[in-house]
Order: structure tokens, then C-alpha cells, then sequence
């Protein structure tokens, strides 16, 4: 199980801390309590250009999956 957090910093002041290269999602915005399968305002590195982006992602952990043998 993966816990909640809060992400309740201004959307735009974010992107500008981190240098993200392009304007953040129009249905972002801050909470006081996200929770596993909700979408998350994640910053992360282009991996060939190495640009800082902001985006909405999931938020959670894939379960584990036991195979029979």
C-alpha cells in the first residue's frame, strides 16, 4: 500500500522553481490530500534533451503478482 500526500504549492510557482520547459496541465492543481490512483504533478528530466517537464501522472504501486508454478 502506498500512503497520500500533499502537493499544495501553486502549479505555476512549481514550474517556475524547477524550470520546467513547458506550461503546466489546465486541470492541475494544488491538494491537501492525494491519494494512490489519483494524477500527481510530477517534474522530470527528458532523457534526450534533458529538459526539466512538468506533467500529470498516476499516483500508486502496481500490485505484486504471484505466478503459479
Amino acid at each position: 500500500m502506498c500512503g497520500r500526500f500533499a502537493a499544495f504549492q501553486p502549479v505555476e510557482a512549481i514550474r517556475k522553481l524547477f524550470g520546467a520547459v513547458n506550461s503546466a496541465p489546465a486541470d492541475a492543481r494544488p491538494s491537501w490530500n492525494i491519494a494512490p490512483s489519483q494524477r500527481a504533478l510530477v517534474v522530470r528530466r527528458h532523457p534526450e534533451t534533458g529538459e526539466r517537464r512538468i506533467d500529470l501522472l498516476s499516483w500508486g504501486l502496481v500490485p505484486h503478482c504471484k505466478h503459479p508454478a
